[in-house]
Order: structure tokens, then sequence, then C-alpha cells
């Protein structure tokens, strides 16, 4: 009966274990729900989804410590003994003729031994007989030392870029899926060295080592966490901390606070730093394991609102299309139109070159020039769309445009080079109409060898340190989206054409390096291309006036940041380059050149009067036009106009240009009168991370005038 009785006991304790079991596994499971079921914001990169694999650790831990003090009171209502059937040796002692322990000579007192323990217990010894702990072995330091370095070094070189990445598709020609094993290569090899260089050394310095090593992990992913809200994106302005002042003392008195805090931890109570050190790099190991492994299963809970579906394409099975140079410096025997955008090149500049440097424009014969030119938005993203669409900043631009398609009926081949085709479909919708966008020939050939990946890797490191790093340490590592591209894409291996069929830089991703183009246009020179078609229209997208300015007057690149004008020089230089080599094909005279920016300047301020404030004057894109002419013409020195004209008009005029129906777009810059013709011009607002609401200006005057600028009232919620 009794042995009945102990089969029924211990068959109702290991039913609890198993319940217990269940439900760790059902909070663990929490991690991995989907946000639409947790109302979690997609917008918050993978930072949620650690939020939840946090919790679910945590509820974890606690259900673990319940589930332990729930068994023993289980087993004590079943009156069953642990340590039942274990046999414990008892201490060895010498004893007296009476029978009572005898002490050795230099043994201490009871009291003395037990204030010696609780010593040694806090330098982390074992509290057993006053003899201190058994030193760890190499074995021991050194998966403690992986453990640790994992976390730390995981956490910058890992999650940070995999992240950035995988959240700024729409920015990168790469995606995950191309750079993910060198950038895991890179770090473990990283962790590997730091392990075994920190397992070297025994003791207090080992503990040491892996306490400072923790704390500065734990360090990196509260700044990435919490303290990078305000982190300006990477639109080539340089980081000014003096305009970040508050976030930047924050920035340093955590990292202090939590290495302060690890080194007390290390001189007061080694043992206990040690496994909190140990215990915290497990747990958020597992935590942004989770929000990695996101960036795969779930694609469309990477902040950033490019189209899930297109990045979980490109993540993968990297289908999705590339925006080539094919064509780059090809043109059409005849009736060719080339549009030059010249990034954020203001008319503010240009009526400097105009005034100081005016043989700057000498190859620019037939031209003129609109110096009174507004644009439609700000940034690139709709600034370029725009010019692609005719259609203001709304979600819907693209599908809402027939721009591209009425060129096409009039029998134009199209090239589009640019690396910000736009989001909401911009990268698809070129890609059904533009010769040069389509997928890259061999998919395997393209992330195998046409990205640098030393270069690229190297980018992706300065990028994660330059995330996780105080504020204060930022600089050093400032970055430009650019960069990016320009250091991942190898040109050479794709200039050349992968067979017959093929033709040079139709396996080649198109990046913004003015330099190098420039290079290349001196080297390759402009050439003539007959498919058969009417005509060819060639939208380039240069760096332009863009931040930085690492060009100088000569279209070089420099190690030190130039001036606006300087670079504005440059971009001049390299497009004057380009309209003499047209000349000499003998197609400049019946070729339509249009010369504009996506916009000109502007800052991430709430209103356009802020900036105002600030000292930024108002302005716009430059616009310089030349229609086709007869030879005579096309040979009479830029004139200037003061029509109020701007982006307003390139639609109507791209569609004369190629003969097509202008006035279906309205007028074109040289049809344009009106003295008083009032124009609009659309500004978004910005949170750091989300667009919000778009504001409508009207300009009565002079773009420069910002006395000519007024508020008309109108405004949307951007996504609405």
């Amino acid at each position: 009966m009794a042995k009945h009785q102990h089969v029924v006991k211990l068959g109702l304790l290991r039913v609890y274990d198993c319940l217990c079991a269940l439900l760790c596994a059902f909070v663990l499971s929490l991690a991995f729900i989907k946000p639409a079921f947790a109302y979690v914001d997609p917008s918050v990169m993978t930072y949620t989804i650690q939020a939840l694999a946090g919790v679910a650790v945590a509820l974890s831990a606690v259900a673990g410590v319940a589930f332990r003090r729930t068994r023993k009171a289980l087993m004590r209502m079943l009156n069953i003994d642990e340590n039942a059937n274990k046999i414990v040796d008892p201490p060895i002692l010498r004893l007296d003729e009476d029978g009572k322990p005898i002490r050795e000579p230099g043994q201490p007192s009871a009291n003395r031994a037990r204030a010696t323990q609780q010593n040694n217990a806090r330098d982390g010894y074992a509290a057993q007989g006053g003899q201190p702990d058994a030193p760890l072995n190499w074995p021991g330091r050194l998966w403690r030392a992986a453990l640790v370095a994992l976390f730390a070094v995981g956490t910058v070189f890992i999650v940070a870029p995999a992240e950035m990445v995988a959240a700024n598709t729409d920015s990168l020609f790469f995606t995950l899926s191309d750079v993910w094993w060198p950038l895991l290569g890179s770090a473990f090899v990283i962790i590997a060295v730091m392990a075994l260089v920190m397992s070297l050394f025994p003791g207090k310095a080992f503990d040491f080592l892996l306490i400072l090593v923790a704390a500065i992990g734990i360090c990196f992913y509260v700044q990435a966490l919490f303290l990078n809200r305000s982190l300006p994106s990477a639109d080539g302005a340089t980081l000014e901390l003096s305009r970040h002042i508050g976030i930047t003392v924050l920035s340093c008195v955590v990292w202090l606070a939590i290495l302060i805090g690890a080194f007390l931890l290390f001189k007061n109570n080694r043992r206990l730093g040690r496994t909190l050190g140990i215990a915290m790099s497990l747990v958020l190991v597992i935590v942004q394991g989770v929000g990695v492994i996101s960036l795969w299963v779930s694609p469309q809970s990477i902040k950033g609102g490019y189209d899930a579906e297109s990045a979980s394409d490109a993540i993968n099975a990297g289908k999705s299309a590339t925006i080539t140079r094919e064509g780059l410096f090809e043109l059409s025997p005849q009736n060719n139109v080339v549009v030059f955008v010249l990034d954020a090149f203001d008319v503010i500049n240009m009526n400097d070159i105009v005034d100081y440097a005016p043989e700057a424009l000498n190859e620019m014969t037939g031209f003129t020039y609109f110096k009174n030119s507004t644009g439609s938005s700000v940034p690139t993203r709709y600034g370029v769309a725009y010019l692609l669409t005719g259609s203001w900043p709304r979600a819907d631009g693209y599908t809402e445009s027939h721009l591209l398609d009425d060129v096409l009926a009039q029998n134009y081949s199209l090239y589009v080079f640019t690396d910000t085709p736009g989001a909401h479909g911009g990268l698809e919708y070129l890609a059904d109409r533009a010769t040069n966008v389509h997928s890259l020939d061999n998919q395997e050939t393209h992330v195998t060898t046409s990205i640098n990946v030393g270069p690229t890797i190297d980018m992706l490191h300065k990028m994660a340190l330059y995330r996780d790093m105080p504020w204060i340490l930022k600089p050093p590592f400032w970055f430009y989206t650019g960069d990016i591209n320009t250091a991942a894409v190898n040109v050479e291996t794709y200039e050349t054409a992968t067979d017959d069929a093929s033709r040079a830089g139709s396996n080649a991703p198109y990046v913004l390096d003015d330099p190098a183009y420039y290079q290349e246009l001196q080297n390759h020179h402009l050439s003539i291309y007959d498919d058969g078609a009417t005509g060819s229209v060639h939208f380039i997208h240069l760096f332009g006036a863009h931040h930085p300015y690492m060009m100088d007057e000569y279209g070089q690149e420099t190690d030190e940041e130039v001036s606006a004008n300087e670079q504005c020089l440059g971009s001049l230089r390299i497009v004057s380059e380009y309209l003499r080599q047209m000349k000499e094909l003998g197609v400049y005279d019946q070729s339509t050149i249009i010369i504009t920016a996506d916009h000109g300047y502007w800052y991430w301020d709430e209103e356009i009067e802020t900036s105002e404030s600030d000292g930024d004057m108002a302005g716009g894109p430059i616009m310089l036009v030349k229609p086709s002419q007869t030879a005579e013409e096309a040979a009479q020195p830029f004139v200037i106009s003061d029509t109020r004209t701007g982006h307003v008009d390139y639609p109507a005029t791209l569609i004369g240009a190629v003969g097509g129906n202008a006035s279906a777009y309205g007028t074109t810059v040289f049809d344009e009168h009106d003295p008083n013709r009032i124009r609009y011009y659309y500004w978004p607002t910005h949170d750091g991370t989300n667009d919000l609401v778009i504001y409508e200006y009207a300009i009565d005057g002079e773009v420069t005038d910002f006395d000519a600028w007024s508020r008309t009232g109108v405004q949307w919620d951007f996504y609405k």
C-alpha cells in the first residue's frame, strides 16, 4: 500500500512538471506572435519584437522561480523527501578524550571562520570551510568569455547593421540576403579573438574583463533602444552636436552610470558581477536574436515604410529589379532628351556662379536659365518621384501617373538612372517602363561578385558604431547613405558585357558617385546606340550640390569638405563635359536638354519659417533648358529669364520635347508668360522616423524672397 501511494505521489509530481514546462513554452511563444495580434507598432524596427522577447524571457524566469517554489511546497504536501536515499559524508574532525572536536593550531575560531567565509563569498569564493572556490579552468573561462563577447560584439556588428540594411532597402542597392554571410563571418571572427584573449587572463583579471565587456554591451543596447530617437538620417548633413546638447549629455551620463556601476560591482562582489554579466548577456542574446530572426521571417515589421512584398522578395529570393548602368554613356542617333538632376542644386548657388564664375556656363549654349524656378517638394524621394510622374507627393503618385507612359507612346526609349526611385512601388513602376531597370542577368553572380565585400562590411561596421556609440563619440563614425552604395558596388566587374547579347553596364547597379562618373565619361566617351526607336530619354540623377561637399570645382573627390559653390562648379563641369561630347557626336542641336534638381535647400524643421529664422534663405531647384533647335540657335550663349516657372512646368516641357501633347500637362517653360502667376510647394514634416503632415505653400513672387511664401491652409496627412 505504501509503495502504491509513493508511485501516485511521484506521478502527481511529474504531471505538475509537465504542466509547468507547457506554461513556460507558452510564455516563450509570445515573443513570436505576429505584431498584428500583439498591437505592435510596425514602424519601430525590431525593438518592439525585442521587447516582447524580453517580456517572454522575464516571465519565463518568474515562472521558473514560481515553479521551483511551488514544486517544493507540493513535495512537502505529498511528504516526499528530495534528499531521501542520498548519502552525505559528515565532516572529518579530530576529537579529544571527551569526544569534542580539536581545533588545529592556526585554525580560526568559529566566529572568525564564519567572517572569513562571508568575505570569501563576497570575493567570489565558496563559503565552505573558508577555502577559496576552485579557480575557473580555461574551458570555463572560454565559454563565459564567448557568451559575453557574443552579446557585446553581436549587438554592434550583427544586430545593428542587419536592422539598418533591412529597414532601408529602398535606399540601398543590396539587401540583407547579399551581405548576411560576410556580416556574420566578420562578427564571429571578432567574437572568437575577443573570447580567446579574455580567457587567457585568470582570476580577478578575467572577472574584470568579463564584467567590463558585458557593461559595454549593455551600454550599446541601451543607447540603441532609448537614446537615438533624435538621431538625424544619413542625408549628407554633418552631425552637429551643438544642436543635440541635451541628448549628448544624457547619453554620457547613462554610459558613465552603467560603467561605474559595473566597476563597483566588481570591487564589492565580483562573483555576483560575473553571474549578472553572464545572465544578462544570455538574456539579451536571446532577445536580440529574436529581433534579427524577425527580419527574415516577417520583413513587414521593419521600420522604413517600404513595400513589404518587395522587401520579402528581395530578402528571400533576390528577384527584385535593379537600376543598372545600361545605356549610361549611350545616346540615340537622333531626337535625344537628356534630363540632368543635380541633387540639391539651388538657384541661390547658380545665381552666385552667374555673378562670379560665368565661364562655368560657357558650354551651355542655346540654354535659358530660369532663375525664378520653384520645386515640388522635399526630400529626394519626393522630388525625384515628381520628376518621374508629374504627381505631387501623395502615396499613390506612381499608380496615378501617365507621364512616362505618354513618353513611351511617342516610341521613345526610356533610361532612368537614380538611386532613389521613391517608395510605394517606384522601382516596380520603372521596371515596366525603363530599358535599364530590370533583374540582373545572373542573380547568383550579383550576390557573390558585384559587391565589394571588404569595403561593404567596413561601411556596415561604421554605420553600426554610428548608431550604437554615445552621442559624444558618433561624429568619427558619421556616414552618408551614398557612401554605402559607393563602397558596395564593384563597377569594374560588370562594366563589360556578360555575353554577346548584353550591353555594357547591363549587369551593373547604378550608384551616385559624381567623381567616378566624370572619370568614366572622360575615359569612355559618349557613343551612339540605335535601338530602332524614334529617340531616347535619359534621366540622369547625380549627387550634384548635396551634402557632404567632397568634390572640388574640377570634379575631383577631396579628402576634406569644400564649399557648396565649389561642389556646384564641379557638377557643372561634369555636365559641360557631357554637352561637349554631345556636340562632338553631332547630336547636340536637335536634342532637348533639361538641367534641374530634385529640390533646393531644405531642413527637417516643423515649418519653412523655422529654417528661415535660422538664417536659411528660401530658394528652389535650378532649371536650365535647351530645346531642340537649329545649329545657329544652339550656338548662342545662354540667356536668363525671370519667368515664374519651375517643376510645375516640367511635365509639359518633357512631353513637348518628345512630340506629345504638352497642353495635357499645362504649359512648357517657354510658353509660360503670366507675370502674376502663383506657384505651389509642398513641405512635409517629419518626426525623425515617419512623415507626418504635408503643408501647401503659395509662392507669389521671387522664389528667393521668403516674403513671397505663405501658407494656403491646405494640408494633409501623408498616408491618408
